[in-house]
């Protein structure tokens, strides 16, 4: 063989190896693609359009973020009207103790 041929040679082994590689890339990730995609249609999001699954996260965050707000005004309720029913009773007992009517 002539040196131009191996050289020729070598080429077309690289070339080759490149687009293994880049088939490899592709495989992988078309792969990933469709793993990613089984996966949200099994949690039952469709991600076919980005955009309404933007604005289905945007909605579960609001709604997450209201369920917090209403359970601390909640809490922070319950403590009032606790507050409220001890204050009352010790008045209950102030004005006994003193003797006062009614």
């Amino acid at each position: 063989m002539s040196e131009a041929s191996k050289e020729e040679i070598r080429e077309i082994v690289l070339e080759t190896l490149k687009e293994a590689e880049t088939m490899r890339r592709a495989d992988v990730k078309e792969v990933v693609r469709e793993a990613v995609q089984e996966t949200l249609l099994m949690l039952g999001v469709d991600a076919k359009d980005p955009l309404v699954m933007q604005q289905d996260m945007h909605f579960v965050r609001e709604l997450r973020t209201a369920s917090e707000k209403v359970r601390s005004r909640g809490l922070l309720a319950l403590i009032g009207v606790l507050v409220v029913a001890l204050a009352g009773a010790a008045w209950v007992g102030i004005k006994q103790a003193i003797g006062a009517p009614g």
